[in-house]
């Protein structure tokens, strides 16, 4: 998920240093929040080569059910939903929802991350986990104000797209679960 002006910039400071950029990733990956489909220009364009097994599922079935339902085969949500995969609420309960799975992995020890569809929804997480992370100690210091008017500090990382996490191991999964 990374944007055009990222792999832009990251392609002219390696060819600066006489090093090689290598894109790796799933072409049908969620497209990152600025300007982006690079890699899905690319394989259309090229010939680049593709795996044949999904590696990243620890779950068994997990691998195949990705893949069909990548493709649009909706009686897969049937795995999904047997394997505990599914979150279901209210609109406005749904911020919360993703927060309290995503603070119960991080204080099991488990790395993860929350993901949202919308600006404005990103905001609230970020909102909420800053006030986590700054309550725990984690986030410390005085902070500075940034462009979108959140604050940053010590022990705050934000990525492209502006999804926040802590600098520890324990990092924001909240749902979808892969397992």
């Amino acid at each position: 998920m990374a944007s055009a002006r990222d792999l832009a910039d990251l392609t002219r400071i390696a060819t600066e240093s006489g090093a090689v950029v290598r894109l790796l990733g799933d072409p049908q990956q969620l497209a990152s929040v600025e300007a982006g489909g690079v890699l899905r220009d690319l394989a259309d364009r090229t010939n680049a080569p593709f795996l044949r097994k999904v590696h990243r599922f620890a779950t068994v079935g997990e691998a195949e059910a990705s893949l069909r339902l990548r493709t649009g085969d909706v009686t897969v949500l049937e795995w999904y939903e047997q394997n505990d995969r599914i979150r279901q609420g209210m609109a406005h309960e749904l911020a919360d929802a993703v927060f309290d799975a995503y603070v119960a992995d991080v204080e099991a020890g488990q790395v993860a991350l929350m993901v949202a569809p919308t600006n404005d929804l990103v905001r609230e997480l970020n909102e909420k986990a800053a006030a986590y992370y700054r309550t725990g100690g984690t986030v410390t210091g005085p902070g500075i104000v940034l462009a979108d008017g959140l604050e940053a500090a010590v022990g705050t990382w934000w990525s492209p797209g502006r999804t926040i996490r802590s600098t520890s191991s324990r990092t924001p999964t909240a749902t979808p679960r892969a397992g």
